[in-house]
């Protein structure tokens, strides 16, 4: 049997399985290795440190 298609025939964006976690990408791409603490990176970015590790750690 074949699979059924939209008329139109859009094409199908294919999204990954696991993606990342923005906080995730801050931690490991920005604070680790430019050894940088949570607090100066939110103040870079004019966020408080709370909304900051609640982005990291995924809340």
């Amino acid at each position: 049997m074949r699979p059924r298609f939209h008329s139109s025939r859009r094409a199908v964006t294919r999204l990954p399985k696991n993606p990342f976690h923005p906080g995730k990408i801050l931690l490991e791409e920005f604070l680790t290795p430019g050894n940088m603490t949570q607090a100066a990176l939110a103040h870079k970015l004019g966020w408080t440190r709370a909304r900051l590790n609640k982005l990291i750690k995924g809340k």
